[in-house]
């Protein structure tokens, strides 16, 4: 039979601490081959690329909603 260990709530925070980011950039569809050995600074810049993406991809679906509702309520607008 193996050891089992127990965490107490401290340890498990520190080690979701450490593996967080990793499991991010998983859960973006990062291939966990890809993640696994990365550095800090490796993860840091991967999920700053994440969050660029995000954030064009809002403000263009926030700009093809005006569009949208504009051209719903009759208004002029040019796409």
């Amino acid at each position: 039979m193996g050891l089992q260990v127990t965490w107490n709530k401290q340890e498990l925070q520190k080690k979701a601490d450490r593996f967080e980011d990793v499991v991010r950039l998983v859960m973006h569809g990062l291939p966990w081959d890809l993640v696994k050995n990365t550095t800090r600074n490796q993860q840091q810049m991967l999920w700053e690329i994440i969050q660029r993406d995000q954030k064009d991809k809002f403000e263009f679906e926030n700009a093809s909603t005006m569009v949208g509702v504009a051209k719903a309520l009759g208004g002029g607008v040019k796409t």
